[in-house]
């Protein structure tokens, strides 16, 4: 992430240790700086100086958590001067949105749909393969958890977000998971 960006020293101290160990690949996760979208440029000469795996770089501050637009440009920059494979993470959420990348590391972009990697592979999933991940999920949260319509329903807050909202609305009303089951099978069906 971003928690040590504004100390480089530290940075070094530690990858420094953890790259010492034969037995371990260590790949760093940051963003382009706590405030300002050029931080990165005091981290990378110690990053290039590392035997490191990959670098993945969400190209936003800290400051701007998900908000904004991640900047491609600086991105770019990055990547350019990076001597590691640099992955490219924020806002993966379609196949478009990887154009040109070597790589993603997709997060939200997930949770609104888990056969993104499929997507991304060139494949067409089909709506029953969707049906069958939310059964797993279900599965599990039945499995797991004491009361997990609350849990399903939080999957919701991203899961498909352009399905129609009269689907969504009845998910959310759901008390029972029979109600549940039905508002879904519903939404899947109009899918479909």
């Amino acid at each position: 992430g971003a928690g040590m960006l504004s100390c480089p020293e530290g940075i070094r101290e530690v990858l420094t240790a953890l790259c010492a160990s034969p037995e371990l690949r260590i790949s760093v996760k940051m963003r382009l700086g706590v405030s300002s979208e050029t931080e990165w440029r005091e981290v990378l000469p110690i990053l290039n100086d590392l035997p490191l795996e990959k670098i993945v770089l969400h190209p936003r501050t800290a400051e701007m958590q998900y908000d904004g637009a991640p900047n491609r440009e600086q991105w770019l920059r990055f990547q350019t001067e990076c001597r590691h494979p640099v992955i490219y993470n924020g806002d993966i959420r379609c196949v478009a949105d990887a154009d040109g990348l070597d790589g993603v590391m997709a997060g939200r972009g997930l949770l609104a749909d888990p056969l993104l990697p499929l997507r991304l592979r060139g494949n067409t999933p089909s709506t029953a393969m969707l049906a069958s991940f939310h059964d797993a999920y279900c599965e599990e949260c039945c499995r797991l958890y004491q009361q997990p319509l609350l849990k399903l329903k939080l999957l919701w807050e991203y899961f498909l977000p352009d399905a129609e909202r009269r689907f969504r609305k009845a998910i959310q009303k759901a008390k029972t998971r029979e109600e549940y089951r039905v508002a879904v099978s519903c939404l899947l069906e109009a899918l479909a």
